[in-house]
């Protein structure tokens, strides 16, 4: 025998059951685990744009290059599911808004609940650069709705924008530390391309005993394997 939920009975069965009071609750907490999930969504469109924009500014290799590809599906696909977990949780908190009046919630619930809607997962899910400069055509963009919906007001939007720049600034903090390390390996590959190149013109100096021209060429072949090893760790 099959169980029956909430939203499975129609609006004269809620009358007749006496299920008015268990359909509001249901409905509320669908109501807030929408909103839940929706900053969820958020969150993960921003991880997955960020991802996407450390690829674009510092994978070289392709090493680095399938790396991030990976690091960018992982994400792709987490924020998937939660957009998936949203609309089942929409489909359900709309199956009761058939079956129940919006006059037995509150003022602010009725409110809240005007701002949702199912997610469109080909044209919700995309954000625009807020680092980048503006390119042709990105004053056109229209964001989602998803970015001006809050429940109770502005004060949570509030706290997930200091949050946000909070990270962008953190982000910002490793990038520079990353630029400086790439920086420092680049000279170090040039010195000791410089230095292999110095030894390798010793050891053909015609006026040097054969052993100073071998002691030459063991030091230019030296410095030029700690050069290849360098640009080694580099291109990782």
């Amino acid at each position: 025998e099959c169980l029956a939920l909430p939203g499975d009975f129609s609006a004269e069965q809620f009358e007749e059951y006496g299920l008015i009071s268990l359909g509001v609750v249901k409905m509320r907490l669908h109501l807030g685990r929408g909103y839940n999930l929706l900053g969820a969504v958020r969150q993960a469109v921003q991880h997955r744009g960020a991802f996407i924009e450390e690829k674009v500014k510092n994978s070289r290799g392709t090493k680095d290059n399938t790396r991030a590809q990976t690091i960018i599906k992982q994400a792709k696909t987490q924020l998937d599911n939660l957009a998936n977990k949203y609309n089942e949780n929409w489909d359900r908190l709309a199956s009761l808004l058939r079956v129940l009046l919006r006059d037995k919630l509150t003022a602010a619930e009725r409110n809240d609940l005007k701002a949702l809607r199912r997610l469109d997962l080909q044209t919700d899910l995309r954000a625009r650069d807020i680092q980048a400069a503006r390119t042709l055509g990105d004053s056109r963009f229209v964001g989602s709705w998803i970015w001006s919906v809050h429940a109770g007001g502005s004060g949570r939007e509030e706290a997930e924008r200091v949050e946000w720049f909070r990270a962008r600034a953190e982000k910002e903090r490793y990038d520079e530390e990353v630029n400086i390390l790439h920086a420092e390996f680049r000279r170090t590959i040039k010195s000791f391309m410089k230095m292999s190149e110095v030894w390798e013109a010793a050891a053909r100096k015609s006026d040097r005993s054969p052993g100073a021209k071998a002691y030459a060429k063991q030091k230019s072949f030296m410095f030029k394997r700690m050069q290849d090893v360098a640009t080694e760790y580099l291109d990782e």
